[in-house]
């Protein structure tokens, strides 16, 4: 259904796509995801870059280390970081997933992305 909302930065009218029933809080998202304003801008780049993040920790932690899997209770866990990382709220966190893989995420200004980091470390006994 076509809607006109008004973007919740900067005021413009702004035609948008909102589904039946959609409530005044998703006509303000809808407006400030198609609104031009740089605050809009900046609002989709950020969503953008949770999105991405989480999408990015998702895919480096599922991969298998020696036939060992990595828990699924982690992921959305290392996830919910990514939004704060975003925000500004927390600039870096270091978690040790298993004795041998930690990940690392930090923001990264100049990419405008999270940068996940996943350090293996194999140990052998002689």
């Amino acid at each position: 259904m076509k809607e006109t909302g008004c973007c919740p930065f900067c005021g413009q009218e702004v035609m948008i796509h909102v589904p039946e029933g959609a409530t005044e809080d998703d006509v303000r998202y809808q407006a400030a995801r198609h609104c031009n304003c740089l605050q809009s801008t900046r609002f989709r780049r950020k969503e953008e870059a949770k999105e991405e993040g989480k999408v990015f920790v998702a895919s480096v932690l599922t991969e298998d280390v020696n036939g060992e899997r990595i828990s699924c209770r982690v992921i959305p866990f290392l996830q919910g970081f990514v939004e704060h990382i975003v925000e500004g709220d927390v600039r870096s966190i270091s978690v040790s997933v298993t004795p041998e893989i930690s990940v690392k995420l930090k923001w990264n200004e100049k990419a405008w992305k999270v940068d996940v980091e996943r350090k293996e470390t194999l140990t052998t006994k002689a």
